[in-house]
């Protein structure tokens, strides 16, 4: 029986904290994603109604609502919502009148805008955007992430996520952490029809063991993602971070 090697000391809270967070950026995004995609096929989209400035992702007892936020009478406010019925079907509901975000919303939403207006976004043209309250942490700033996106068929992106923690007033960046040091993406747009994608494999030095992008794009891309770090060598599945161990090859 081969015995798993233990994590290296001191990591256990940083991987917990990558698995933990990593799954909040799926889930979030991924109601985002299946959000936009039915405002596109009822015709109610940002890009039709200009005065939409970006959408964000409120947990509810149901599930995850996304509010797409623009401005009214001076003050946030959501034009239509997305709401999934218990089989994940998105339901899509125009708001009239508009309904003016309370507190937390408008404050979480704040905390959107002054992270991408505050940001070099140089790694696509496309950036989907993250925002969320740590329901274990203790204090309540916010995470709001950043990532790269692409309409390009088959194209991944794997870089430079960004990370940025918001103080709980959404007005002050309170530190803004690359989770990869490069742009970076895949292209499986060229594999044969009858291949099957086993892995992917990236190389990390922004931290010592795999972070939350990596748990994060496994859980999207539905592949395992095995990553070197200064540390050794990871795997990251379902969710979960496992180490493999101490690799001698040097890692950029």
């Amino acid at each position: 029986m081969v015995i798993p090697p233990l994590p290296p000391t001191g990591t256990d809270a940083e991987v917990a904290e990558a698995e933990r967070f990593g799954r909040m950026i799926f889930v979030h995004d991924a109601a985002a994603s299946h959000a936009t995609d039915e405002s596109i096929r009822i015709g109610t989209t940002p890009t039709s109604q200009p005065e939409i400035l970006g959408w964000i992702t409120v947990p509810s007892a149901e599930g995850i609502v996304v509010r797409f936020v623009g401005v009214a009478s001076d003050q946030y406010a959501a034009f239509f919502d997305v709401s999934f019925s218990p089989d994940g079907r998105p339901l899509a509901k125009a708001l009239d009148p508009l309904d003016p975000l309370p507190p937390l919303q408008s404050t979480a939403f704040a905390a959107r805008q002054l992270v991408v207006a505050s940001t070099s976004l140089d790694c696509s043209d496309r950036y989907n955007t993250v925002v969320f309250q740590d329901p274990e942490g203790t204090t309540d700033d916010w995470y709001v992430y950043l990532l790269p996106a692409t309409t390009v068929t088959g194209r991944v992106m794997v870089g430079r996520q960004l990370r940025v923690r918001v103080s709980s007033d959404g007005k002050q960046v309170l530190e803004n952490r690359p989770l990869s040091k490069h742009c970076m993406h895949l292209d499986r747009s060229d594999m044969p029809a009858d291949a099957v994608a086993q892995a992917v494999f990236v190389t990390n030095l922004e931290t010592s063991a795999p972070n939350e992008s990596h748990v994060f794009l496994s859980l999207r891309e539905g592949l395992p993602f095995a990553v070197g770090t200064s540390l050794g060598a990871w795997m990251v599945t379902d969710g979960r971070i496992r180490y493999l161990g101490h690799t001698n090859g040097r890692h950029d």
